[in-house]
């Protein structure tokens, strides 16, 4: 009779074995999405038959209510803690980013205000800068005039070299018609010329912004994809640039910390997972935004999944491109 193998072997064995990371790849989001569908079907069940008892006995008691909802509630949290400890640990091969692992080799992330590369974009400028394939470049299109414009053009070099980026690497655009505040609408047209410069001036072949919602809603935020957007429907990118969106989510998702993480994984394209160690970077780069700290930065800071995780998707372009220098 042929013995068994043993099973603590032939696991260690698969995960040594590059084949056994790949198959793990492959078989993750389906089991996670499984497991999420179960735990939401067992809830809704249990809810069911909780509302439509009609028998004034059958009805469970407050305190069984409670007991049971949280241990839902304890069990869902641990389950997404495991997860993002294994996405972390598995994040090369989970997050789909091949692209910029290989091909992009000067990426521009393109802000609105000073403190927006740490609060919106720290995930994936910390992976850009940790793989060391690409040159990073931020691009902030304010100087935070609502306030201390000095002050926080300071802070936006401190929170860059805290991020990795040197200090030519940074580039900071001021100017009267880009007032900072919810009530100004930024000229897509004119903003767009501005981008189009820049990325031609640096020769940048990968961009990263802000998506139509803007995360938080923001109007300066929004004019810049509404500027990106304006360049590729004139059809004035380089060839070969490729421009990727912030996804902006609900509150619920958007407050939601490294519980997000998992779901992100199996809904989203191209993923940003940074471990605990890697967010304590972001963390000490917006702490050198000292003008902008208060309690809500510091909620946010804790809770806000964007800290922990990027994710986006790339906007379709035009091929035809129309240099903005002629000799």
């Amino acid at each position: 009779m042929t013995s068994l193998p043993n099973t603590s072997t032939s696991i260690i064995g698969i995960f040594e074995l590059p084949s056994g990371v790949k198959l793990f790849c492959q078989v993750y989001s389906s089991i996670t999405m499984q497991v999420v569908k179960t735990f939401i079907s067992d809830c809704y069940s249990y809810l069911k038959t909780a509302l439509s008892t009609t028998s004034k006995k059958a009805y469970p008691s407050v305190d069984v209510l409670f007991a049971q909802f949280g241990f839902y509630v304890t069990v869902y949290l641990v389950l997404c803690f495991v997860m993002y400890r294994v996405s972390t640990y598995f994040r090369y091969q989970l997050s789909r980013c091949e692209y910029f692992d290989k091909c992009a080799k000067r990426v521009m992330v393109i802000t609105a205000h000073p403190d927006d590369e740490c609060m919106f974009f720290g995930p994936l400028i910390v992976r850009l800068v940790k793989g060391k394939r690409c040159l990073v470049f931020v691009l902030c299109l304010s100087c935070g005039n609502a306030s201390n414009s000095k002050l926080r053009k300071r802070e936006l070099w401190d929170s860059c070299q805290v991020l990795g980026i040197p200090s030519e690497r940074i580039l900071l655009c001021c100017s009267s018609l880009r007032m900072d505040g919810h009530q100004y609408k930024w000229k897509s047209e004119d903003l767009a010329q501005l981008i189009r410069d820049h990325i031609e001036t640096f020769d940048i072949d990968t961009i990263f912004t802000f998506d139509k919602l803007g995360v938080s809603g923001h109007e300066n935020h929004i004019s810049l994809f509404r500027a990106v957007s304006f360049l590729s429907l004139r059809k004035w990118l380089p060839p070969g640039c490729r421009v990727f969106v912030l996804d902006s989510l609900g509150l619920l998702r958007k407050y939601s910390s490294i519980m997000d993480c998992a779901l992100t994984l199996i809904t989203s394209q191209y993923v940003f997972i940074l471990s605990p160690y890697e967010h304590e970077i972001v963390k000490q780069a917006l702490a050198k935004h000292k003008s902008q700290i208060n309690w809500y930065r510091k909620l946010y800071m804790s809770f806000s999944r964007y800290t922990y995780v990027n994710s986006f998707y790339e906007i379709k372009r035009f091929h035809e491109y129309t240099p903005l220098r002629t000799n």
